[in-house]
């Protein structure tokens, strides 16, 4: 997870996650230890926020935007597995 980028819906950031390795690593193996053996992912993971932000040009053309995803800080990490 790299530093510098900004928190996800929830607002948790890279740095606050790695600020207190010990706890995120306890908290995390828990987290996922539940969904391990539930076999279900939390619903509020199932979504994102997506924005569409304009590029330079023509702003009244449709196809002239750029779709930003966002997620919650280590989201995108566990549904690369």
């Amino acid at each position: 997870m790299k530093n510098g980028k900004a928190g996800g819906v929830n607002g948790i950031t890279t740095e606050l996650m790695k600020a207190d390795l010990e706890t995120t690593v306890a908290v995390l193996y828990e987290l996922l230890l539940k969904i391990s053996e539930s076999e279900r992912v939390p619903n509020d993971w199932r979504c994102g926020l997506i924005i569409r932000l304009p590029k330079k040009g023509n702003l009244m053309e449709r196809n002239n935007t750029a779709t930003l995803g966002c997620e919650r800080t280590g989201q995108s990490d566990y549904h690369k597995n």
